[in-house]
């Protein structure tokens, strides 16, 4: 007996046939199934089961979902398949302002503390290709990293402290690239904070926000992101994001003092227009010791409260 049930399912498998030029036999093989059983489960509108389902979402990158659903992006699915593995989905094609950067991390991180099948599971579910992160300077838009933060929140279960974390990955990973070359040449933390801000994040992360520095002593700063009507216009969106987002992005904020080989920082969420606030905006409070003092390796401050 099936074991997935959609009615338009057969109407999904038939698009993927012609989509990349494969005749009726071809079809059935990528679904390990019989000629016997493809013809009677295809005459019938009875719907292969989740086996079946899973050998062919595995040989062409897409998801079981993307099969029940429909929700396929057919050109990127014929572009993989072709061999063009850094096709991205027309979704994250617009508003290219992000550097493939904003997203390795998360990546990264999901492969060591929960293993390659999940990060498999994300690239199939996304129709995304490993390809894209061969180049640190890749463009998408800042869709991606957003989703991928709410994907791991939501089918892994993730808590927002998770979410924390996996930002704060982000000065692990890229200790050693021209992020951590750039950054690590800072004298403190407030000098850090400042450029990173009105500057330097811009030419290494992303153009999507502009930073206003509300406050900024030796102690902490409070920053307020906005981000650009040019990209909400291009997005049809009022308020990019989402909350998982915003916790990974305190956990990379936090992070940046580990640049210096300091201690991270400590980041709190005073305000948060995904929760009902009226912006986003967060104070950091950089850690408490003697710059001449620094510890050979950055250790946790604290992430976010």
């Amino acid at each position: 007996m099936s074991d997935v049930q959609h009615p338009n399912i057969w109407i999904t498998l038939d698009k993927i046939k012609h989509t990349l030029g494969w005749s009726d036999r071809e079809l059935c093989d990528r679904l390990a199934m019989t000629e016997r059983e493809f013809q009677r489960e295809n005459i019938h509108a009875i719907s292969p089961n989740i086996n079946s389902i899973t050998h062919l979402t595995e040989s062409i990158g897409i998801s079981i979902d993307a099969i029940v659903t429909g929700k396929i992006d057919y050109k990127v699915l014929k572009a993989h398949f072709n061999g063009n593995l850094k096709t991205i989905p027309e979704r994250y094609s617009t508003a290219k302002f992000s550097k493939i950067r904003t997203s390795t991390h998360i990546l990264d991180f999901v492969e060591q503390h929960l293993g390659w099948n999940a990060k498999k599971t994300i690239y199939n579910h996304f129709q995304i290709n490993e390809a894209i992160f061969d180049s640190d300077e890749e463009m998408v838009n800042f869709l991606m990293p957003s989703d991928i933060c709410r994907f791991i929140g939501e089918k892994f279960k993730a808590p927002e402290a998770y979410l924390e974390k996996i930002g704060a990955h982000s000065a692990v990973v890229n200790k050693n690239s021209i992020v951590g070359k750039i950054v690590s040449l800072y004298e403190s933390p407030k000098e850090l904070y400042e450029n990173m801000f009105t500057e330097a994040v811009h030419r290494l992360y992303d153009r999507n926000q502009t930073y206003q520095i509300l406050k900024l002593t030796d102690q902490y700063c409070i920053v307020q992101p906005n981000f650009r009507e040019e990209v909400k216009d291009l997005l049809q969106m009022k308020n990019p994001g989402n909350r998982f987002a915003c916790h990974s992005i305190a956990g990379s904020i936090s992070s940046l003092t580990g640049y210096l080989d300091l201690p991270y920082s400590k980041v709190t969420k005073i305000d948060c227009i995904h929760k009902g606030g009226c912006g986003c905006k967060y104070k950091i409070d950089f850690p408490l010791i003697d710059p001449r003092l620094k510890p050979s390796k950055p250790a946790h401050f604290g992430i976010l409260q």
